[in-house]
């Protein structure tokens, strides 16, 4: 997955340009309702607790239709979290990602913060 590769590399700019501007993102610690809204988030998220990088590591990819589901590792530094999550891609963008993870090793980080 393209978007997720330029998550990796930290190309933030390409990573938005494969998400619709309407988008909405759906996950255990946060939502958001637009693309911008969505990475800003990302960004307070990792200064917050202190996360120089998070690294994606895709496990498997289901298609079917416009429906793509992703089992990924994403690693936070001190932790590892293995997650899933649902893309819905509409004329070659996303339009919404829902991730399901623990959200444990992400709080228990907080609290050290």
């Amino acid at each position: 997955m393209s978007y997720l590769k330029a998550l990796n590399d930290q190309d933030f700019k390409a990573a938005r340009s494969h998400l619709k501007d309407d988008m909405t993102f759906l996950a255990p610690i946060a939502s958001h309702n637009s693309a911008d809204a969505y990475l800003e988030g990302n960004e307070l998220l990792r200064s917050k607790y202190g996360i120089k990088k998070v690294l994606y590591e895709v496990k498997k990819v289901f298609v079917d239709g416009d429906d793509v589901c992703v089992f990924f590792d994403f690693n936070i530094e001190s932790a590892t979290l293995f997650a899933s999550g649902w893309f819905y891609v509409a004329n070659g963008k996303i339009s919404s990602i829902r991730v399901v993870f623990d959200p444990r090793p992400i709080v228990e980080l907080s609290a050290t913060k």
